[in-house]
């Protein structure tokens, strides 16, 4: 099951993370733990926002702008991947 986080809040990611862009999403590099992650093109999308400016619902927003038109779904994408984040602590804390 995927948390609830509010609406309201500013997710952030953390500026030491080394990032290369591809194709169909990203790959990101923590230094300190030695670990990459691979976000798809949805994931990516989301990332590229998070940059403690705007918030969950302005992210949502923002997605919808380009053309996507499900909204459940786009939330569903922006929780689940906020969650993944989080839990591997690729956001700066506090900022959710």
């Amino acid at each position: 099951m995927i948390a609830a986080k509010p609406v309201t809040s500013r997710p952030k990611m953390r500026n030491d993370l080394q990032q290369t862009d591809l194709k169909d999403g990203c790959v990101l590099y923590d230094r300190e733990k030695e670990m990459t992650y691979t976000l798809n093109i949805t994931a990516s999308l989301i990332w590229s926002y998070l940059d403690g400016n705007l918030s969950m619902e302005e992210i949502a927003e923002e997605i919808i702008s380009l053309g996507s038109s499900d909204k459940n779904a786009i939330w569903q994408d922006i929780l689940h991947t906020i969650n993944f984040l989080e839990q591997n602590r690729l956001l700066e804390r506090g900022s959710v």
